[in-house]
């Protein structure tokens, strides 16, 4: 099965960069990427916070250990079938509105068959009282792989992604060079208005980024980091502009995650092991975490991080060349990022989504990826308890999907949409905890 164009992409670029690697994104997401965490209700401005002091951990380098069996679990959590897309889409946006409907914005679906692809400006919008989708305004330029997030005012900001550099050539796709000869980064972002069901242009990036995080400060602006380059931009939702606030140490930033203190939690990408490194809004400086050689020339991936209630972030990390996945935890109050440790479930199984959960575990669902880096889609899932660490679930989805979005509703279920299974899919679900 050959991969989907967006992850494929994804795999591409970071082959240019960094020879053998291999990523996969979840979501972002907030939505910035195509599995998208669930939004926090918007939180009222507040000044930046102080830059504290900052360590530099270190660890005796260990080999991994051989990735466990799949074990044989019963744990709570079943999945219950909703209403279909009105468009097939991946590497799309999703995003809880105040009202409790989900905005899913752009991506892309395939057309005359697998090897042909276009980006979708088209949106629309999940009633979880009537368990429909139903068609809203169209974004102004097509996009996939963008970030969306919730300001304040209870308006959608959607940022970067992919998209085309000449439309005649959005559906062409070429295989020889692993890369699509009409895709560029974009560089402009938009607004939706929830109230009018429209689009608008806002202010534009001074880079262009086709896979950033987005992450909604304290403050009410927007921190955009690159997941291809080290600068980190704040959009102003007053203003409607960008400004350049600082860079990273490492200009391959991964998953990120906002910590308490307002500083947002980035975990490196393709380094020899795990790294991380904690950027302060409020300086522009970054302070490096950790960066461990575990003496097996893995390249460690971030498939995504997720805040969790007590403060700490969880990152589910895949060391790609070993093809194992192991959980890590940063807590903010020690400056530590531990390693909890391999997964148990099936190697090489990455999962495209996860979102936290309204009883604090996260969810973890779909995707996967065999030894040899070829994508395919799964129907498992599974929870991290922080008390009790990873399980498999029992259940399985109805779909084997990769690159779905995953939504926390206000009634504590989750939507899951879309993604690729072969054929890119419109299908929907319902996780009920």
């Amino acid at each position: 099965m050959k991969a989907s164009p967006g992850v494929y992409r994804v795999l591409s670029r970071n082959a240019r960069l960094f020879a053998g690697s291999v990523l996969v994104m979840a979501i972002a997401g907030c939505a910035g990427s195509p599995a998208s965490p669930s939004p926090s209700p918007s939180p009222s401005p507040s000044p930046s916070p102080t830059a504290g002091p900052s360590a530099t951990l270190s660890s005796t380098p260990t080999l991994r250990p051989t990735a466990a069996p799949m074990p044989t679990l019963s744990l709570a959590g079943t999945f219950v079938a909703t209403g279909n897309m009105t468009h097939p889409r991946e590497d799309d946006t999703a995003t809880l509105l105040p009202d409790g409907r989900v905005l899913i914005a752009g991506g892309y679906d395939l057309v005359d068959g697998p090897d042909a692809f276009h980006y979708l400006a088209s949106a629309e919008l999940y009633d979880p009282s009537t368990h429909k989708f139903t068609r809203t305004g169209s974004m102004d330029i097509p996009r996939s792989g963008a970030a969306a997030t919730l300001l304040a005012d209870g308006r959608v900001l959607i940022v970067g992604g992919e998209g085309c550099k000449d439309p005649a050539r959005c559906t062409e796709r070429d295989w020889t060079n692993g890369d699509w000869p009409g895709s560029v980064g974009l560089k402009s972002a938009e607004l939706y208005d929830p109230t009018t069901g429209r689009f608008t242009l806002t202010g534009s990036m001074s880079e262009p980024s086709d896979s950033p995080s987005a992450t909604l400060l304290p403050d009410g602006r927007v921190l955009v980091v690159d997941g291809g380059d080290n600068v980190v931009e704040a959009y102003n939702p007053t203003t409607g502009k960008f400004a350049r606030v600082g860079t990273l140490s490492h200009p391959n930033g991964g998953a990120v995650a906002l910590l308490p203190s307002g500083k947002v939690f980035v975990f490196e990408n393709n380094l020899p092991g795990p790294g991380a490194e904690v950027f302060d809004p409020s300086t522009g400086l970054s302070s490096s975490i950790r960066s461990v050689a575990l003496g097996d020339e893995s390249q460690d991936q971030a498939a995504t991080a997720i805040s969790l209630e007590d403060g700490r972030v969880l990152a589910w990390v895949v060391a790609f060349n070993a093809n194992v996945s192991y959980l890590y935890t940063y807590d903010p109050a020690t400056n530590a990022l531990t390693e909890e440790g391999s997964i148990d479930a099936p190697a090489g199984w990455v999962p495209s989504g996860a979102v936290l959960l309204r009883d604090g575990r996260v969810l973890f669902a779909g995707g996967s990826v065999d030894s040899a880096g070829v994508i395919t889609g799964t129907d498992l899932a599974g929870v991290y308890d922080p008390a009790t660490g990873f399980h498999l679930l029992d259940s399985k989805m109805a779909t084997t999907p990769d690159g779905q979005t995953m939504t926390t509703l206000a009634d504590g279920t989750v939507l899951i949409a879309g993604g690729d299974n072969g054929d890119i899919l419109n299908s929907a679900e319902i996780f009920e905890p």
